[in-house]
């Protein structure tokens, strides 16, 4: 069960349903046509704060592990909406037209990184005198992806042609996305308490079809010839509706007793893949592309040496 009740009638769910309800009229009435992808983009940002606005409001109602989960997770909607702020801006007011590039493309990519720091969480997360270690964990995320995203996607990329750039941004995107899909899943399956079963479920069902609609969006893109104004539109939408509603409905359980055996070994498996992600990420990279350069050595060694010191902290 998801939660017992569902606050259907609560300012945020009905303000995330008419979200919605303008979204499929502007797509009926305009489509592609201008005004509507703006205004189409422009709801989804909206769509996005609701959803960060819903997981703020559920860990003012939560308590130590789940206040933490609830926070961390709301910076990620924050984090999405403030990336989709900017391109909106960059595209139809500033005329910038093109593939996103620069700060755009920065924040998009590492917008849902503290939902990664969310499958880091310990089930000591809400301890003051542990709280350290989430920063850390977060700190270890930000290294890793920024290390992987400088060597393999930031300088390769401006070499490239237009449909290559936006086929391996989308490819990219899509791997990131089905790594956070993955890893909601195992924490909701390896959990031991009832209550951080739920959270994990809570917010990994929304991540998954938001996963579902952007590989959809973009096969719409890559092979239809679909543009922004286009149905696919609402694979952003829908998932941030149900987020809300989700996040709404979320009441933790004082009551229920904390498992006799902790499941804190899964953080620490993945902390560890995390940390052997480097090494790997830098055979690949020996392997398809020769020997490395003196600026990517000594991005890979300052990048494995800050993330090994986050680790034994």
């Amino acid at each position: 069960m998801l939660g017992k009740r569902l606050r259907v009638g609560s300012p945020l769910v009905l303000s995330a349903l008419a979200t919605l309800v303008l979204q499929v009229l502007d797509l009926a009435l305009l489509g592609p046509r201008p005004p509507g992808p703006q205004s189409s983009q422009v709801l989804q940002g909206i769509s996005a704060a609701l959803a960060g606005l819903a997981c703020l409001q559920a860990s003012f109602r939560s308590t130590n592990f789940a206040r933490s989960f609830w926070r961390f997770s709301a910076g990620g909607f924050f984090f999405w909406c403030a990336a989709q702020a900017f391109g909106t801006y960059r595209v139809y007011v500033a005329t910038i037209y093109g593939p996103a590039t620069g700060p755009t493309l920065i924040l998009f990519f590492f917008s849902f990184t503290p939902l990664f720091a969310v499958l880091f969480l310990s089930t000591s997360a809400g301890d003051r005198n542990r709280r350290w270690e989430s920063y850390l964990d977060l700190l270890q995320i930000l290294i890793v992806t920024g290390t992987i995203y400088l060597l393999f996607l930031y300088a390769p990329w401006w070499q490239l042609s237009d449909p290559e750039w936006v086929s391996r941004r989308a490819a990219t995107v899509n791997l990131r996305n089905l790594l956070l899909s993955t890893g909601f899943i195992v924490r909701a399956l390896t959990a031991r308490s009832i209550s951080q079963r739920q959270l994990y479920t809570r917010v990994g069902t929304p991540i998954s079809l938001y996963s579902l609609g952007f590989w959809l969006g973009k096969r719409g893109v890559s092979f239809w010839s679909v543009r922004l104004g286009s149905w696919f539109d609402l694979g952003w939408t829908l998932p941030f509706l149900l987020m809300v509603v989700l996040a709404e409905g979320w009441e933790e359980n004082t009551t229920e007793k904390e498992p006799g055996r902790s499941s804190g070994y899964v953080p620490l498996v993945l902390a560890f893949l995390l940390t052997l992600s480097l090494p790997a990420a830098a055979a690949g990279l020996r392997v398809f592309r020769g020997p490395f350069s003196a600026i990517q050595t000594l991005l890979l060694a300052g990048a494995l040496t800050a993330v090994i010191i986050c680790s034994f902290s």
